[in-house]
């Protein structure tokens, strides 16, 4: 024997070693891409610009902190409320979750989504249309969004503003609030 056999030995088993690692790793990868659906808190207004005709909604859904401070503003500054909402949004990790707009506001013929991708990154994809609106004025924008940002959405007719948070994850049954 020489004294390279208990190196080469050594190396060998270090070698098939790594090459096992991704076989136990896989399982656990597959799991994570799935992932389970995380809740996002999403606050949204859609409202007509000043100057156009058409009915909006007079009394929205109770709005959330971010743009709640923000309806009293619009209203003075002459745009018409066609959608408001903070809600949940479960949304997978790698999926694309949808919130139509029709379901908010069916009386304001508002139509589109706004859709929500987790991914590497958050990105949204907003798509509104107002019957009262010209053809070829939609709001149609794709973007990178950060959580607790304001993000401004907007056409010749239509504009949209949306904020983005992370959910409070729900306590399990029988257990009090920290601090409770």
């Amino acid at each position: 024997m020489t004294m390279r056999d208990p190196l080469l030995a050594a190396r060998r088993e270090f070698i098939l070693g790594l090459l096992a690692v991704p076989a136990a790793v896989a399982p656990l990868c597959a799991g994570a891409a799935a992932g389970p659906a995380v809740g996002l808190n999403v606050e949204l207004l859609v409202f007509r610009q000043p100057g156009l005709a058409g009915a909006g909604i007079s009394t929205p859904a109770a709005l959330g902190p971010v743009l709640g401070p923000l309806l009293p503003g619009l209203r003075r500054a002459g745009f018409t409320l066609l959608a408001a909402t903070a809600r949940p949004l479960p949304v997978a990790a790698n999926a694309t979750a949808a919130l139509p707009f029709h379901d908010l506001a069916p009386a304001a013929g508002l139509g589109g989504q706004l859709a929500v991708t987790r991914g590497q990154l958050l990105t949204v994809h907003v798509v509104a249309e107002d019957a009262g609106c010209a053809p070829g004025t939609a709001i149609d924008e794709r973007r990178r969004v950060k959580f607790g940002d304001r993000h401004y959405f907007d056409s010749p007719c239509l504009g949209a503003i949306l904020a983005l948070s992370p959910a409070e994850p729900a306590l399990p049954a029988g257990s009090a609030a920290p601090g409770a």
